[in-house]
C-alpha cells in the first residue's frame, strides 16, 4: 500500500484525536455541570428569593357614626278652654247645693256665661248667662251628674264638664232657744218667767263675723236657726238678741261651736225689766 492508502487513515485519527481533546478541556472546566444541579449566580438567588410583593391594602374606610334622624316634632293638639264644677253645701238645706262653674283659660280669656244640665239627663235647664256662674239647685235624695258648659270672653265655648253630686249633701246644725224675761236676774228662765214674742235674733259667723241669719221670736219667744254643713265642717256662732223697750240684757251672749258631734245647742236668751235691770246693774 502506498502513502495514498494511509492518508484517510491518518485523518480518522487525527479526528477522533481532537475530539477526545476537546472532550476532556470541556469536563475539566465545567465538573460541577456534570455531576449536579446547577448552582444558581447571586443575582439568580436575588431572584428567586426575593419575596414576590404583593399589592398594599386600602385600609377599611372608618366606619361613620350612625346619625339618627331628626324626630319632627308632633303638631301640639290645640290648646282649649276648659271648664270646671265646684259642689258646696247650701246653708238652707242639705238637699240644697250651691254650685259654681269654673274655667281654665289658655289664653287669658275669662267666663262670660254658664250653662247648666243640673241631673246629667241631656236637657238644658238654664240659658248661657253670666249670672249662672253662681247658682244654687235643690235636689231629692239620691246621686246625680251636673253637667256645665262656660262661653268665654274669646268667643269659644268649652266641652261640657261634669261633676257628681248626692244629696243629702252634709249634715244639718241647729241652735234654738228662748227669749224670756228674767225677773230674778240669775240668767236661768224659770217656769213662771214668760218668753217675749217679737224679739229680733241676729246670729252672727264668728269666723269674719258674717250675720248668717236675723230672727224674730213667736209668740212663745221662742227661735230656731238651722245651717247645713259639708261633711267634716264645723261653725262658731254667736246670737245676739236685741232689747225690746224698757228692757235689758244680762250679759253677753256665749259663742257655740256646731259640727257633726255638737250639732243641736239649746241657748235661752233672758231680757230683764228696767226696774230689775237697774237692780242688775243695767
Amino acid at each position: 500500500m502506498g502513502q495514498k492508502g494511509f492518508a484517510p487513515i491518518i485523518i480518522i485519527l487525527s479526528i477522533l484525536i481532537g475530539g477526545a481533546a476537546g472532550y476532556l478541556a470541556y469536563t475539566k472546566a465545567y465538573p460541577a455541570w456534570i455531576s449536579s444541579v446547577p448552582v444558581p449566580t447571586n443575582e439568580e438567588e436575588a431572584v428567586i428569593n426575593t419575596p414576590t410583593p404583593q399589592p398594599a391594602q386600602t385600609p377599611a374606610p372608618a366606619p361613620k357614626p350612625t346619625v339618627k334622624p331628626t324626630p319632627v316634632p308632633a303638631t301640639p293638639a290645640p290648646q282649649n278652654n276648659t271648664c270646671s264644677i265646684s259642689v258646696l253645701s247650701d246653708p238652707s238645706s242639705p238637699n240644697s247645693v250651691r254650685l259654681t262653674a269654673g274655667a281654665t283659660s289658655k289664653n287669658g280669656s275669662y267666663i262670660k256665661g254658664a250653662q247648666w244640665d243640673f241631673d246629667g239627663n241631656g236637657s238644658w235647664d238654664t240659658d248661657m248667662s253670666i249670672s249662672n256662674q253662681n247658682i244654687t239647685h235643690n235636689y231629692p235624695n239620691g246621686t246625680y251628674t251636673a253637667k256645665l258648659k262656660t262661653s268665654m270672653s274669646d268667643g269659644s265655648t268649652t266641652d261640657v264638664c261634669s261633676k257628681s253630686v248626692s244629696t243629702p249633701y252634709g249634715f244639718s246644725v241647729s241652735l234654738t232657744g228662748y227669749v224670756y224675761e228674767d225677773i230674778n236676774c240669775n240668767d236661768m228662765r224659770e217656769p213662771s218667767e214668760r218668753g217675749l214674742t217679737g224679739v229680733t235674733v241676729k246670729i252672727t259667723n264668728m269666723n269674719g263675723y258674717a250675720n248668717l241669719a236675723t230672727l224674730t221670736t213667736d209668740s212663745s219667744g221662742f227661735y230656731r236657726f238651722t245651717y247645713n254643713l259639708a261633711p267634716g265642717n264645723s261653725i262658731t256662732v254667736k246670737p245676739h238678741d236685741e232689747p225690746l223697750p224698757n228692757y235689758g240684757v244680762t250679759e253677753d251672749r256665749h259663742q257655740i261651736a256646731l259640727n257633726s258631734s255638737q250639732n243641736s245647742i239649746n241657748m235661752d236668751l233672758g231680757q230683764i225689766p228696767s226696774p230689775v235691770g237697774d237692780y242688775c246693774g243695767f
